[in-house]
């Protein structure tokens, strides 16, 4: 066991694996200021900066991708990549779809399978977590196709084409809405991270803390900034769902995590962080369903006056996270043993035959 951890490790970049642990953070206190914004009818400024704090998770996720899978695919053939990422991403998913199902059957939420089915027909927009995964549906369709291009042309080039690319995705995100997770403007639009995660990536050489450091409290800045105007803009009546603040295509937004993910890429990390991110995938797809179980608790809790709204949130993060982890462990844990198991089964039919 200690040999496979080894080798699993080995070739880690701590850094990396820190901004994924940085940003599973990120997405569960984005979920849990969601909550307190409806319930506190959006007039609580604690709340909006928690929010803007943490809007970063998914852009700095999609440039995680990028970082990791663009060079990667290089190196496999299409049907390998594609098989690897349904084994890895959509069967989990599908998993705790089901569980979802089930947990909303169980609470009169959705009455009837077609109901279900709605959800699944729109990419769950705005209902679970995994949206997110049928989001990445279209990016990881065309990631083979990226990576021939990348190996094709100078990188001068490729940058000026990352460049380009994203500023069109970002201005398209001002004039388009889109129904469904899974269509192409959505996908298309997203993946504008993607390559700039990749191009980032690439342009950092050297390593140095004290610039790192710097980016990653500028961008905390520059967040906190974007979401306190916008909590004073809905205070004198301005809508929440607002395209010039707190959307991922806001300036600032983008801004924002553009800088965390060049900071966390010039820190050199000591420590590995590798246990927590191998779990972040399941940690995502399963911490919306724990909040639902932890909002029972914290509704008695939230009661008492004498508790401020700043700690109940950060309290309810740390329960989340710390349920999540554990989920996520059984879960991975289970599902290795599957495939070897499957694995396993295929390989004693190949002999037989």
């Amino acid at each position: 066991m200690l040999l496979k951890k080894k080798i699993l490790e080995r070739g880690r970049q701590n850094n990396y694996d820190l901004l994924r642990v940085y940003a599973m953070l990120m997405v569960i206190l984005n979920h849990v200021s969601d909550y307190y914004l409806i319930k506190t009818n959006y007039t609580c400024e604690e709340v909006f900066l928690f929010e803007g704090l943490s809007h970063c998770a998914v852009p700095v996720f999609l440039m995680l991708t990028g970082a990791f899978l663009i060079d990667k695919t290089a190196n496999v053939k299409p049907k390998q990549f594609y098989l690897r990422a349904f084994n890895k991403l959509m069967v989990p998913t599908l998993i705790f779809m089901v569980i979802y199902w089930i947990h909303d059957f169980r609470l009169g939420k959705i009455n009837s399978v077609f109901e279900a089915l709605e959800g699944l027909k729109t990419g769950f927009t705005g209902l679970y977590a995994h949206w997110y995964v049928f989001m990445l549906v279209g990016i990881y369709a065309v990631l083979p196709v990226v990576s021939l291009v990348k190996s094709q042309v100078s990188r001068h080039s490729y940058e000026k084409f990352v460049i380009l690319y994203f500023v069109w995705a970002m201005l398209s995100r001002h004039f388009e809405s889109n129904a469904a997770s899974w269509t192409i403007g959505n996908s298309l639009t997203f993946i504008g991270y993607v390559f700039v995660g990749d191009a980032i990536k690439q342009r950092i050489k050297r390593k140095n803390n004290y610039a790192g450091i710097t980016c990653v409290i500028m961008s905390a800045i520059i967040l906190l900034i974007d979401y306190y105007v916008l909590y004073v803009r809905v205070q004198h009546g301005d809508s929440y769902y607002n395209q010039l603040f707190g959307l991922y295509a806001a300036p600032l937004v983008i801004a924002g995590s553009l800088l965390l993910f060049i900071g966390f890429g010039l820190l050199s990390v000591k420590f590995s962080t590798f246990f927590l991110a191998k779990n972040s995938f399941i940690v995502y797809l399963c911490h919306k369903l724990v909040l639902e179980w932890l909002e029972p608790v914290f509704n008695k809790l939230e009661f008492m006056s004498s508790v401020n709204l700043t700690i109940i949130i950060l309290i309810k993060v740390v329960f989340a996270l710390s349920i999540s982890l554990i989920i996520a462990m059984v879960f991975n844990t289970l599902y290795e043993k599957f495939q070897k198991f499957i694995q396993y089964s295929f390989q004693l039919g190949v002999k037989d035959e």
